[in-house]
């Protein structure tokens, strides 16, 4: 007799958790989206289409339909290779923004001791191969109406085998809000 009674809560207990383990409200919420052009312009440098190392190879800086992408096809050699003015990241709004780069793809397939400089405005701000998608590198704040003026400095140590290409990919993140963003989408 002592061990229903002792039997009865625990039954009641797991019924009741079953009768209030399959309760969901549903409450509506409305969501507005107002799509914008893209403030922030990613566009082709002054350097961009000019002539690079070896004959019949040219700077190529190709900017998305709506300039919110870039695509960079560069030909360095050993050493150090500048390139200057390649490509812009301009402010076309009246606000300020933050501007950071944060790695999509790790830049693959370069010699060991390799490094890719990105300048901005004529500053180096950080070794691209070296750059990880969980830290942004911060290029600080666009005012309204300026730009960023990109370059690449790249060394790849004499000696070493030069590959038949190396290519990776960025994100350029933008937001009015200091705060930095966590990690790529």
């Amino acid at each position: 007799m002592k061990t229903y009674k002792l039997l009865i809560p625990v039954i009641l207990g797991v019924a009741l958790a079953v009768v209030y383990a399959s309760v969901f409200v549903y409450n509506p919420v409305t969501l507005s989206l107002s799509p914008v052009s893209n403030p922030i312009q990613l566009l082709a440098g002054t350097n961009a289409g000019s002539h690079d190392l070896v004959s019949g190879n040219t700077i190529t800086v190709t900017p998305g339909n709506n300039q919110s992408s870039l695509s960079i096809t560069i030909h360095p050699t050993y050493q150090y290779t500048d390139y200057e003015n390649i490509a812009i990241i301009k402010n076309t709004d009246s606000q300020s923004y933050n501007v950071w780069i944060s790695v999509n793809n790790p830049i693959s397939g370069l010699p060991s001791g390799s490094h890719v400089y990105l300048i901005v405005n004529g500053t180096i701000k950080g070794d691209l191969l070296t750059l990880s998608s969980s830290s942004p590198l911060n290029l600080g704040t666009l005012s309204g109406g300026n730009e960023y003026v990109i370059g690449l400095h790249v060394y790849i140590p004499e000696g070493s085998t030069l590959p038949s290409s190396a290519s990776g990919s960025l994100y350029i993140i933008y937001s009015p809000s200091p705060e930095t963003p966590n990690s790529t989408p």
